[in-house]
């Protein structure tokens, strides 16, 4: 559960910090075979509706049920248009039912949930509604006994899926003491209604998210932080920030002169690099708050980059089987490890007018600065916490910052050569205003497969531009979507055929227009044989283990991937392989890249049954290559191989542009860098990159991308290649 809006100021401070146990209960469901996700927005087959007065017996979670028996009954005290409000009819001591605290505040929930119910649909989608359920929502309030004491952690709500089975209908348990009223150490009584707002939208989520199929733990509690924002913005973030960064706000300058950077916690797995995607349950309390306050930044992020409708989106793929990462691809065009990149560098920086906003963040619409403070923006509150230990590890999910001396970083010595290394450096003088004079698209032709995307650059004359708008189309959406900002569109492709995709700037200081465009080509789905190979490549591939590999026009290098298909399986293995002859110092190459449990799950390269090299925990895609000693049959084979127990990040393993000399087919003309059978501007801009530094090729590119006659590629060879595009040469 979550604590409610609580108007910018930390609760009194012996009523304690909320513990959360959404993800214990889920995984004691999991356990037990818990599944009662039907009637998903429809009423039950034998659905019971309920008035002001009436009483239904409710079967509660018996760990925290305040009775000795856990069937206990309720008395609805409100109906709304889209929930009841029940508290129990027993006045034990230890119950506190919510008519005995106030009268009033039953009708007050009500009213308070239905005005929020649209837009938590609309930003998370619908709930089931059991076999029982007539729409409405169940709100049971009571006494969560979790032996809370004053100054400890308490349970403000949960949700349990053994609730809408043993029940017959969606329920919500929302604390009463001390989530509604308590007396404190000093004997003074304390009571807020709003306190349990927010729990109700953090749990109503949590529902929701099970209803669809359930996500990970992490997204999960990063959707249901969300929720609290969209439904109060700043009561979310207000907490977060400080516990994320261990420091309270107390006094109005506090908030008003937030320090520059805060001390490290060494003690904080979250502050040596722990994950956000590990919510494991052994965790200490003070990690745990961190851990929540970093994926509310992360759900806040996806917010000011993508909006509020990106949640339900990301809801829908995952709950039809999407891991994160092609979810998240193939709802914004964007690649998670690149956004996950820039939110970090976003919590570094937190610079929202730079670099049209990408690394910075914006509060939710309706945010009130006077109820915190007068804090315009409360990320202005967010500030590095700059590591300052020894050593640390470093999972994939997790980040420290540092602060090189005299602005100049060296990765230590035995650094792992798969971490990610950002620079950051801050400058408090906002940037002028600089008109555009131009825009252009890059590149100007392209394809992709049905189901998959392709992102356009959208390229600004001059590059510092800063005071435009973009708005792109489609000719013709019912093959190619498009959706995107002032830096690039990621195109959808829907059905086969071609469509024009147009950019259209405003230049808000000229008052002047710029359009730009780019011809797509939408292919139907490629065989696993195409998908596997380099283009062009004529390997034949035996994909028939008891978990077949399967296609992926998501996650790729190019334009289709292959993927391994036994997430979740414990100690299985998913592999595919080829049969092939070479000679003595011929090289193979393939790419891959791996989202797994670190150390554990293995995506392996095998050589004649032999293990040659594995890849593990969270790595982006690299180029493996591979020299034959001698001549002769050579059997390659890929395995993603899983222990028995844990599951982490997408858990699946992905292969690429698999390319064996002597099984390439129609060869490339020089200058053909992307190997998609032409010579364009996209080609010299690909060698230039390369020229500069900016962009890795793979051998076979590096050839076709030498052109002048001279060793290496050079700018003298993309300048060729321009020649070459436009028909001069």
């Amino acid at each position: 559960g979550a604590t409610g809006a609580n108007r910018g100021s930390l609760p009194v401070s012996d009523k304690g910090y909320v513990v959360d146990i959404d993800s214990e209960l889920a995984e004691a469901d999991k356990k037990a075979g818990v599944d009662s996700r039907s009637n998903i927005g429809s009423i039950g087959t034998e659905s019971l509706s309920f008035n002001v007065g009436d009483t239904h017996v409710f079967s509660l979670y018996s760990s925290y049920c305040p009775l000795p028996n856990s069937n206990v009954e309720f008395e609805v005290l409100a109906k709304g248009e889209h929930c009841y409000i029940w508290t129990p009819t027993s006045t034990a001591a230890n119950v506190y039912p919510l008519d005995e605290i106030d009268e009033s505040f039953a009708q007050i929930c009500a009213d308070e949930f239905d005005s929020k119910f649209a837009l938590m649909q609309s930003s998370f989608g619908d709930h089931a509604n059991g076999s029982q359920g007539d729409g409405r929502l169940n709100i049971l309030y009571y006494n969560i006994d979790d032996g809370w004491t004053p100054g400890n952690g308490y349970v403000a709500g949960f949700f349990t899926a053994s609730d809408l089975a043993s029940n017959g209908m969606p329920c919500l348990n929302i604390d009463t003491y001390p989530g509604v009223y308590y007396v404190n150490t000093e004997g003074e009584v304390t009571i807020d209604i709003a306190d349990t707002y927010g729990t109700m939208v953090h749990e109503y989520q949590h529902l929701i998210n099970y209803s669809a199929g359930g996500s990970d733990t992490w997204i999960n509690e990063c959707m249901s932080a969300a929720s609290e924002e969209i439904c109060y913005p700043g009561s979310s973030i207000s907490r977060r920030v400080q516990s994320w960064m261990n420091y309270s706000f107390k006094t109005n300058n506090d908030w008003l002169t937030p320090p520059a950077e805060h001390e490290y916690v060494s003690a904080w797995s979250l502050h040596n690099g722990f994950s956000m995607y590990d919510w494991s349950n052994w965790i200490e309390m003070d990690d745990r708050l961190a851990l929540y306050a970093q994926v509310s930044f992360f759900a806040q992020y996806i917010y000011t980059q993508y909006g509020n409708q990106t949640f339900r989106a990301l809801l829908q793929k995952l709950a039809a089987g999407k891991s994160f990462a092609a979810a998240f691809q193939e709802v914004t065009g964007q690649t998670a490890s690149e956004f996950v990149g820039n939110f970090r560098v976003a919590m570094t920086a937190n610079a929202p007018d730079a670099y049209d906003g990408i690394y910075g963040f914006r509060m939710q619409e309706g945010y009130n600065p006077a109820d915190y403070h007068d804090v315009q923006n409360l990320y202005n509150l967010l500030s590095p916490v700059v590591f300052t230990g020894n050593s640390c590890s470093i999972s994939g999910g997790g980040a420290i910052t540092v602060k090189p001396v005299d602005g100049i970083y060296f990765p230590p010595q035995g650094a792992d050569n798969g971490l990610k290394y950002f620079g950051v450096t801050l400058n408090a003088i906002p940037p002028e205003p600089v008109a555009l004079t131009a825009l252009s698209i890059d590149p100007v032709s392209a394809q992709a497969y049905v189901g998959g995307e392709i992102r356009l650059s959208a390229l600004r004359t001059p590059e510092n531009a800063n005071n435009f708008e973009v708005e792109w189309t489609s000719s013709n959406p019912a093959v190619a979507a498009v959706r995107g900002n002032k830096r690039y569109a990621a195109v959808t492709g829907v059905a086969q055929g071609t469509a024009t995709i147009t950019a259209r700037a405003h230049d808000l200081l000229n008052d002047r227009y710029y359009t730009a465009s780019a011809q797509v080509t939408i292919a139907g789905l490629p065989s696993f044989d195409e998908a596997a190979n380099v283009q062009n490549g004529t390997l034949n591939f035996t994909n028939n283990s008891s978990h077949p590999w399967a296609v992926d026009v998501v996650n790729s290098v190019g334009g289709a991937s292959v993927v391994s298909t036994n997430a979740g399986v414990g100690g299985s293995s998913a592999g595919f392989s080829v049969t092939v002859n070479m000679n003595a110092g011929e090289t193979m190459s393939f790419d891959w890249r791996v989202s797994s449990e670190s150390n554990y799950d293995k995506l392996k390269f095998r050589v004649n049954n032999t293990d040659n090299t594995n890849i593990s925990g969270d790595r982006d895609w690299t180029t493996v290559t591979y020299t034959a000693q001698t001549t002769g049959s050579y059997t390659f084979e890929w395995v993603y191989s899983k222990d028995s127990s844990i599951n982490s990040g997408s858990d699946c393993g992905w292969v690429d542009n698999i390319s064996i000399p002597g099984y390439i087919g129609a060869q490339y003309a020089p200058g053909d860098v992307d190997m998609d059978g032409n010579v364009t501007i996209s080609d010299a801009l690909a060698a230039m990159r390369y020229a500069m530094g900016t962009m890795q090729l793979t051998e076979q590119q590096i050839q076709l991308a030498d052109v002048d006659g001279n060793p290496g590629v050079s700018v003298s060879d993309a300048l060729t290649i321009m020649r070459m595009a436009i028909g001069v040469i």
